[in-house]
């Protein structure tokens, strides 16, 4: 079960939801990559695009969690 909690509206005005646990879910604005159950997972691109994301790099590897991940 995710452990999500609501802090209100951000300056766009739209909600925020956050995941407590980073490792669990969350994306990394460094590297554009969601993390999903400690997990990069792939971008969801369409293959013919040969995109070369960090997430169709390293999709299913151990993530890192840093300072940029949210």
């Amino acid at each position: 079960m995710s452990r999500l909690y609501y802090t209100g509206l951000g300056q766009s005005g739209r909600s925020r939801l956050y995941c407590k646990d980073k490792n669990e879910y969350s994306f990394d604005y460094g590297k554009q990559v969601w993390i999903k159950g400690g997990r990069y997972q792939d971008c969801g691109h369409p293959d013919q695009m040969k995109c070369g994301c960090f997430g169709r790099l390293h999709k299913g590897e151990k993530a890192i969690i840093t300072k940029s991940c949210h």
